[in-house]
Formats: structure tokens, sequence, C-alpha cells
């Protein structure tokens, strides 16, 4: 996992020194003070850490899609919807997480992050191509994570059964944009087709 941390989220702005642009300490800094402030959520996922597939643009991080090449290097000009709405509601994003190169496979191996390994035992995998957001949540690195579906082969449900985790479908659509998440996960239900499409990963379905 990229940490989304100062001096780590891009290679080309190396200086990263803007102060509108606050990492994930700073983002749950500000929210402590402001919950000390007004004993208000600035959200419904007030403090939440969430991982991000690599393959969503973030404003404040670089998207490489797990390519180790020098056009990955810059971070995008705005966040993908499905970001903006997490952050909006409160959510830290905590890093981008390692997927299948581009995303095509099962195996979670990329140029720039390598293998992903399954947190329950090393020598396996959690599949893929969301490899990196199974094994996140699987650790506790994150309590929820973004993932897609991008071949249609089945990625979501490939690493939440490979790590032990619940997952949502959000939708079809272009993964990185014009959908809104819902991070609340449940099982795959078996009579329900697959479908091409992004989502969720959590530890739990249990709604609170």
């Amino acid at each position: 996992m990229t940490l989304n941390i100062r001096g780590k989220r891009s290679k080309t702005d190396r200086a990263d020194n803007d102060p509108k642009m606050l990492d994930a300490l700073e983002t749950a800094r500000a929210q402590d003070a402001y919950f000390a402030r007004t004993g208000n959520f600035v959200g419904p996922l007030h403090g939440i850490p969430i991982a991000v597939k690599d393959n969503f643009d973030t404003v404040d991080m670089r998207t490489t899609a797990g390519a180790a090449a020098d056009y990955a290097n810059d971070k995008p000009p705005k966040d993908a919807t499905m970001v903006a709405k997490l952050r909006a509601a409160g959510a830290i994003i905590l890093g981008k997480t390692n997927l299948d190169e581009y995303a095509p496979a099962g195996i979670g191996r990329s140029t720039l992050g390598g293998q992903t390994c399954n947190p329950y035992d090393t020598k396996r995998i959690t599949g893929g191509s969301s490899a990196g957001t199974a094994a996140a949540v699987a650790a506790n690195l994150a309590i929820c994570g973004l993932g897609t579906d991008t071949t249609g082969l089945g990625a979501l449900s490939i690493v939440a059964q490979c790590a032990g985790r619940h997952r949502r479908d959000a939708g079809t659509g272009e993964p990185r944009r014009h959908r809104a998440a819902d991070v609340l996960a449940r099982p795959r239900r078996p009579d329900v087709p697959h479908r091409r499409g992004h989502g969720g990963h959590a530890r739990s379905a249990h709604r609170r």
C-alpha cells in the first residue's frame, strides 16, 4: 500500500507542501479538532480509514494502475466520484492499494507493487485484481476498501472469497469517476448474475 502521507504520495511533487491537500494523519487531526470543538461528526463516515485500489483517481496521490512507469507518476487533477463521495462523508483515505497491473488478471501482481500476499498465509494470494484492497482490509489496515471488477470475471468476489471478506457491488459503469460507492458490504448472492462494476470490501456485513 502507498500511504497517504506527505512526501510519499507523488514522485513528481517531492515537496508536497500544499496546505489545502491534507494527508491522512492531518485529516484525522482536523476531524478530532472539529469534534472536540463542536461535539459533532463531519459526516456519517467520520474517521473511518478507507483503502483505495490504485485505479481510482485521487487528487492528493498518484494513480498508477500498478504500472512502474514514468507516465504513472503524476497526481490526477481531481478525485474520482466514489473517492469524492467518501471524503465528503468524512472517510479518511489511508492509501492506494496494489492490483494486477491495469487490472486484467486475478493474481494480484504488478511491476509497481510486486506480488500481493494473503495476510492469513503469505504463501498464498488474495486473488485479483483488487488484491491489495482485500489484503488491507483482511489485515485490519482499513475498515473498508474500494475495488473494481474491470474484466467482468468476478474480481470483487474472487478477492473477497480468498481473503474471507464481504463485498458489495456499487453498480456498473465507469469505475473511477461516475458512480457513488455503497461501502456497506454483504456476501454475494449466488442467484444474482455477475455484473461488471466496482464496489467495496469490508470485514463484516453487520449493519450498525
